[in-house]
């Protein structure tokens, strides 16, 4: 039989609040004993924290049962679930590089094009894109419907010069039947090529007959399968067709996966509805990431005397070097080449 502990008060070693402190009542002694590495904690849950068991049959004093909370299901609307402010906030991921030059894409070609950098009374690619609104909604990307993979203008551009545009990349493939090439990634549940051929529809190119209702279909279920853009494309069209709901949650979702154009628009809706604060966010996180229309709307509402200079010059740095990381003179020729043939 073990010799009994000898237990005895320690009272130099307890909080000091135990003994300022006349509302804490503690049910049953805190004692100490002589072998250090036994401690007898306290009732009180918030006290157990400055004491320690290392005897098993002595940690089960104290100790309060933890109750099992419910948690809610996440509300989903048109497959898409709802989400807080602290994860819409966050800072988005960084932007895929092209496979070739591994330059950051922008979503509109005009991001990337060589102008002066923004200042706090100017924002040189919105003046451009004003004096040629026919640039404005130009892609800057290339989708090789072979293998499913798209590159940035630029290198389109260098890959004409060097005489092998009728050649894939990365297949090395001379295949001139996109279109067939187009349905069979579509067969094979690839997300780009569901766009590509949703944009088809929508406006009735290579030979289909425009179908609106087939597009929302086919971007449906693109943004099923993951794709920023696709999700994009429908809150575009859900909020012009007043279903603002809906929207707002498919924006969401492509914002929150790095898409500015989405983000901006997200301000736009919140300004509208007078939520001034919430699209200053937005606008701060698609100007940060080069999106010259949110850079512009900040510009703005900073002359009118909303938000401090600080916060604005801090973005417009932000602004400056995405679109400076964007640029090659590739991409430069490229802009040129398709402004000529508009």
């Amino acid at each position: 039989m073990s010799s009994p502990v000898n237990l005895t008060w320690a009272p130099d070693l307890l909080p000091p609040y135990l003994f300022s402190a006349p509302k804490i009542r503690v049910r049953r002694p805190i004692v100490w004993c002589d072998e250090p590495s036994i401690v007898i904690a306290a009732t009180r849950p918030s006290l157990n924290r400055h004491f320690t068991a290392t005897n098993p049959t002595l940690t089960k004093m104290g100790k309060k049962s933890k109750r099992k909370t419910k948690t809610k299901p996440p509300v989903v609307v048109d497959d898409v679930t709802i989400t807080s402010d602290e994860v819409l906030f966050k800072d988005p991921p960084a932007k895929e590089d092209c496979p070739i030059c591994f330059l950051p894409m922008p979503v509109n070609l005009v991001c990337c094009v060589s102008l002066p950098s923004a200042t706090l009374t100017s924002v040189p690619i919105y003046d451009f894109v004003i004096a040629n609104k026919e640039m404005a909604n130009k892609h800057s990307y290339h989708h090789t419907p072979c293998c499913g993979k798209s590159i940035c203008g630029g290198c389109v551009h260098s890959l004409s010069k060097s005489g092998n545009n009728n050649k894939c990349p990365f297949c090395n493939s001379e295949s001139k039947e996109e279109f067939e090439d187009t349905l069979k990634r579509v067969e094979a549940n690839d997300p780009a090529s569901i766009c590509l051929l949703a944009k088809y529809y929508l406006h009735g190119r290579e030979g289909l007959q425009q179908n609106k209702e087939r597009a929302m279909e086919l971007y449906k279920q693109a943004a099923g399968l993951g794709s920023n853009d696709a999700h994009f494309q429908l809150g575009y069209k859900y909020n012009e067709g007043g279903d603002l709901k809906k929207a707002k949650l498919h924006l969401e979702t492509a914002a929150m996966a790095g898409h500015e154009g989405a983000r901006c628009v997200l301000g736009i809706m919140e300004n509208k509805s007078g939520n001034m604060e919430r699209a200053i966010k937005h606008w701060k996180i698609a100007a940060s990431a080069g999106d010259y229309v949110a850079m512009h709307a900040l510009i703005t509402f900073f002359k009118k005397g909303t938000g401090s200079r600080k916060a604005i010059k801090s973005t417009l740095v932000a602004y400056n070097n995405t679109c400076a990381e964007m640029r090659s003179e590739a991409r430069d020729t490229y802009i040129h080449t398709v402004m000529e043939r508009l």
